[in-house]
């Protein structure tokens, strides 16, 4: 499921996945990031629901991932989709949020 409307110039959206056929244990991560088209997310208030029936209930966090640096270039045109794997002298480095899943024990 994916939601998006516009409301007063800004771009809102939401989407569901569904865990249900998967067993975790271990934390993980989920990231709202598009490589070729970098742009700046808000999470709003709750940023995540989690709904689950049984088990230990996980918890979120929401961070800069600094080991995935995206490289982008401010002065490029609006329909530049050039995609940089390494900086180099006029790019700007961004880092993408996710949204860090892990389980209290």
């Amino acid at each position: 499921e994916f939601m998006a409307w516009q409301k007063d110039g800004k771009l809102f959206y939401s989407f569901y996945i569904s865990l249900s056929n998967k067993k975790y244990s271990d934390d993980f991560y989920l990231a709202v990031f598009d490589r070729s088209f970098y742009c700046a997310s808000f999470y709003g208030d709750p940023a995540v629901m989690i709904n689950q029936k049984n088990g230990i209930r996980p918890a979120y966090e929401i961070s800069r991932n600094k080991r995935f640096p995206v490289y982008y270039n401010p002065a490029g045109a609006a329909d530049d989709m050039t995609i940089y794997k390494k900086w180099k002298p006029g790019l700007e480095t961004a880092y993408p949020e996710e949204i860090h899943i892990y389980f209290r024990n």
